[in-house]
């Protein structure tokens, strides 16, 4: 069983083509890959993105300007078969443990195909609230982002 998170992408980029974990440069977005990477410490950190689905943090992509919110309930089903079916490809949906730090729309068609996952975000309340929650908890490590 291997550790997975997932992280959302944001609509804040850079403008210039660069690897994917480089792309997006939200606050939010940087606190969720710091505390994967320094809290979570998880075997793989994949990015949910509107565009490419499922990215890996080495992925080359291009700017874009899409957003999953303004797709209608039938694209983001298939937006999410998308996610899963690369999912399926490079991890175990059966028994690996995933922990999701993005929002509702990122989830909501995915987790009924894990069997085993967390979303911690999703309690705390909207975006303010869970960068303070982040913010503190990479604090307490003395990590700043």
């Amino acid at each position: 069983m291997k550790k997975i998170v997932l992280i959302s992408c944001s609509k804040e980029k850079d403008p210039t083509k660069r690897i994917a974990e480089d792309l997006y440069i939200s606050p939010l977005y940087k606190k969720e890959l710091a505390y994967a990477k320094h809290v979570l410490k998880p075997d793989m950190i994949f990015i949910l993105s509107d565009k490419y689905y499922l990215l890996e943090l080495p992925a080359e992509v291009a700017w874009y300007e899409v957003d999953l919110k303004e797709q209608t309930p039938d694209e983001q089903k298939a937006w999410a078969q998308k996610v899963l079916a690369s999912l399926k490809e490079k991890t175990d949906i059966e028994k690996d443990e995933f922990t999701i730090l993005a929002g509702e729309k990122y989830f909501h068609y995915l987790i009924p195909a894990l069997k085993k996952y967390k979303t911690p975000l999703h309690k705390i309340g909207g975006i303010g609230s869970q960068l303070h929650w982040l913010k503190e908890e990479l604090a307490k490590r003395g990590i700043k982002v």
